[in-house]
């Protein structure tokens, strides 16, 4: 078997890097060294692994690298040292930056065809948050770039947004306490999405990225008082670094996370585990491994319609009646043993009856008013409930793990609380008695309309002018 080439990198101040690698000429192996145009080490294994794939011949190493080579060789390099998001990255640079730049060299990319990719991404449809995350993106690679002295300037930084992005406002629905009630009383909702949602709704408004680094060893579990919430995504810096936050367990998740750490017990079947995620992969060949990037806020909904949580829009009653039928005919025909063609008809039926009464769920599906719900909603209701309940906002920002007020105060939902009290020190102090004002004397004092000196004014209140 032969011996797999890796080629050596030797580095030369006047030159940069070359590669010491085996090379067939004429029939015969000979050992040359191959220029690779490049002074960032990075740059030069990647260049090197190139060579020995064959995607790159030695004659064409000293050219300086396209987009897309340093872009894949950048983010995978991101994804080894840690970053969660480095997949999304890559797929978004090549969707949306890849196709306009990938060919170009890096030292030819200048701000105008930055502004391009935003601007073709913008007309593609993309939101404002969407674009943010393609810039930085790019920020990230041609950053990282300029730190390898690869390229003089970061393109990236002289270029902004485009204007007129599309942003959406409409809020989120967030579940009342009453209709969260229901859902976590409801018995045929998974046991995992029921902690899941009752940790992001009463421990520190937890992210589903919140969630899923949770692990055994940020929790006190020998007397179960407290917990660390992981927090890998501090606030809008891409660079934040994440922090670990102590916060109390109230009692209402205590006792249901005791029970869920118990079920999870040591190869020797004493107690739960010391370390390891809370909120492991439930099933398949990964079971028990950490959950990675991904979205519950179909679960989630799913769990709201089967504990019967809805918000109806005009005509939900009508298509829940629809629905109603289609699950009666479709029991029928399997009680009574048809065949599979009425049987195909009757479930594509119920599939479509379904589909029509959540499109009139608020809760379901968006509406011109408001987002369906998510998991991120649970973490909004949080927030909220901290606002009504007088807590001042450095200390829900703590809870909640914000560090931007113009963040936190996004969060805060109270109109859909109904009508909010007049705090009692937020009012005007006036008597409750006081003395009748004096008519004007002149003429051209008296407006239109004056009633008599005995008038009661609209406020109630009767008093003497201090600076009359």
């Amino acid at each position: 078997m032969a011996r797999k080439r890796t080629g050596q990198l030797i580095y030369r101040p006047t030159i940069g890097f070359v590669a010491r690698i085996t090379i067939i000429r004429d029939g015969e192996k000979v050992r040359e060294l191959v220029e690779l145009g490049t002074h960032s080490r990075p740059a030069a294994r990647a260049k090197l692994r190139r060579l020995l794939a064959g995607e790159t011949a030695p004659e064409d190493a000293k050219k300086t690298e396209t987009v897309a080579e340093a872009a894949r060789r950048i983010v995978g390099q991101q994804g080894e040292d840690g970053m969660k998001t480095s997949k999304e990255r890559l797929a978004r640079l090549e969707r949306y930056a890849l196709p306009h730049v990938g060919n170009m060299t890096v030292d030819a990319v200048r701000p105008r065809h930055i502004r391009m990719v935003l601007e073709a991404a913008a007309e593609a449809g993309l939101s404002k948050q969407s674009v943010t995350h393609l810039r930085n993106d790019l920020g990230g690679v041609f950053g990282e770039l300029w730190r390898e002295e690869t390229i003089g300037e970061n393109p990236v930084k002289r270029v902004k947004l485009p204007s007129g992005l599309k942003k959406d406002k409409r809020p989120r629905v967030t579940p009342t306490d009453d209709e969260f009630a229901s859902f976590m009383v409801c018995g045929g909702i998974a046991e995992e999405l029921h902690l899941m949602a009752l940790s992001s709704r009463c421990f520190g408004g937890q992210r589903t990225s919140d969630l899923h680094a949770w692990d055994w060893s940020h929790i006190d579990t020998d007397t179960f008082l407290s917990a660390k919430v992981y927090r890998p995504k501090t606030d809008d810096d891409e660079n934040a670094v994440a922090v670990l936050e102590e916060l109390v367990i109230p009692d209402m998740l205590r006792f249901p996370l005791m029970a869920w750490w118990t079920r999870w017990k040591k190869p020797d079947g004493e107690n739960g585990p010391t370390s390891g995620p809370v909120f492991p992969i439930m099933n398949g060949p990964r079971a028990g491994q950490r959950q990675g990037k991904r979205s519950h806020a179909r679960e989630l909904r799913a769990g709201f319609w089967t504990a019967g949580v809805h918000r109806p829009l005009k005509g939900f009653e009508k298509a829940v009646e629809r629905l109603k039928k289609a699950e009666l005919r479709l029991r029928q025909l399997s009680e009574k043993g048809e065949g599979r063609p009425p049987y195909r008809a009757a479930l594509k039926d119920l599939k479509a009856a379904t589909a029509a009464a959540k499109a009139l769920d608020a809760i379901q599906t968006d509406t011109p008013a408001t987002r369906c719900l998510d998991f991120h909603s649970l973490r909004r209701s949080y927030n909220t409930a901290l606002a009504k309940s007088g807590v001042n906002v450095q200390q829900a920002m703590a809870l909640a793990g914000h560090r931007n007020p113009n963040t936190h105060v996004r969060y805060v939902q109270l109109a859909q609380f109904g009508p909010l009290e007049q705090p009692a020190n937020a009012l005007p102090r006036l008597p409750e008695k006081a003395e009748p004002l004096p008519l004007p004397t002149g003429t051209d004092d008296v407006s239109p309309g004056d009633p008599s000196e005995n008038r009661t004014r609209v406020t109630g209140v009767r008093g003497r002018c201090p600076n009359r």
